[in-house]
């Protein structure tokens, strides 16, 4: 493992390509918590380097500011696509980047700030030339999950791309009308707009950083997206034992169907009635961390607490060496059975049960 801080600026600069695997959760920043600091952090250096080229005056060491760490494992070479990276970790922080410099763009290019949006452009495209005809899809510098594919790409069109949203309510979509509307208001507060927008890219090429760990082919991605996550509050349970599972359908040498699981199998399990919290006594839990607690006591005949769902999930699993592709399967039709239950139950009596179930 290698590790180091480096500029905004390296990370998107050349051609490479980012890719979210399948393991990892949808996209869930959201404006309070994540967005707005994000953002108070670049406007803060951008305002440094206003005041800079206001007073002629550079400083030799610029503050930095750091946005969080990344960690990524370099894909296997193709002869016919660009280089790229998997992102073990900081999807979201990633994804949040990219769609604010496409928002970035489209103000830029609004404003008539055709410099900053030549530069903004290259942050969010490969170069078309370097870009091969069969791999079309490489001219985007990430590359998200099937479910915030048609949202993502709606956030990073051109700015001459009148394609409709196609959900206004996903938090992709949001995230890029919400930085648009940020970045307008400050490129428009104080001076010349192009001069602030140059301003803004000049800081987010030099001034701001993340941490980035560059995994080795013999390191455990696994374990090492475990010790970051695992103790947050960010990831559910569930959110840690899909990642087991679609890292063990790669381990076990099924990466081809990695796509067909998670769009056929566990894609509506993502989707917010699943991840919708429900309360028991004082405690909080998705719906889908409970289903598959009942699921992972009805097929151990222990029972299995929300608490510590993936601890025990992932201690039967490996102990069993099970097949991934079929355990989620498994866990699909388990998943289905219960909502039919709960939605349309066939009686009186299960309806009872069901309650009773829920309620304890």
């Amino acid at each position: 493992m290698q590790a180091g801080d480096v500029k905004l600026g390296a990370i998107f600069f050349d051609n490479h390509r980012y890719e979210i695997p399948m393991f990892q959760r949808p996209y869930v920043w959201g404006q309070e918590r994540n967005w707005l600091p994000l953002w108070n952090d670049i406007a803060a250096a951008a305002d440094g380097v206003v005041g800079n080229m206001l007073t002629g005056d550079w400083p030799e060491e610029p503050p930095t500011y750091f946005l969080g760490a990344i960690v990524v494992k370099a894909t296997p070479s193709h002869p016919q696509r660009l280089g790229g990276s998997i992102l073990v970790d900081g999807q979201q922080r990633l994804t949040t980047l990219q769609v604010m410099l496409a928002a970035a763009r489209s103000v830029a290019t609004e404003l008539g700030a055709n410099s900053a949006a030549g530069r903004f452009d290259a942050w969010v495209e490969n170069d078309q030339k370097a870009v091969h005809e069969k791999w079309p899809d490489d001219k985007y510098k990430l590359w998200p999950l099937p479910q915030d594919r048609p949202q993502y790409l709606w956030a990073v069109r051109r700015p001459d791309d009148q394609e409709p949203c196609p959900d206004g309510a996903h938090r992709i979509s949001e995230a890029r009308l919400w930085f648009e509307d940020a970045i307008r208001d400050w490129a428009t507060c104080d001076g010349d707009p192009s001069d602030r927008l140059d301003a803004l890219h000049s800081a987010l090429e030099t001034r701001i950083a993340l941490v980035r760990i560059t995994l080795e082919k013999t390191d455990n991605a696994q374990v090492i997206f475990e010790a970051l996550n695992h103790r947050g509050v960010e990831l559910s349970q569930s959110d840690l034992v899909k990642n087991l599972l679609f890292r063990l359908v790669e381990d076990q040498g099924e990466r081809h169907l990695a796509e067909s699981l998670l769009v056929d199998h566990w894609l509506p399990l993502d989707s917010r009635q699943w991840r919708a919290e429900t309360v028991t006594g004082r405690i909080k839990r998705s719906r889908l961390d409970q289903v598959i607690a009942y699921w992972l006591t009805a097929r151990t005949g222990e029972v299995v607490s929300v608490e510590r769902l993936f601890d025990d999930f992932k201690a039967w699993l490996l102990a069993r060496g099970l097949k991934a592709t079929e355990v989620i399967k498994e866990i699909r039709r388990y998943a289905d059975l219960y909502d039919q239950l709960v939605t349309d139950p066939p009686d009186e009596a299960t309806a009872a049960l069901v309650d009773l179930v829920i309620a304890t």
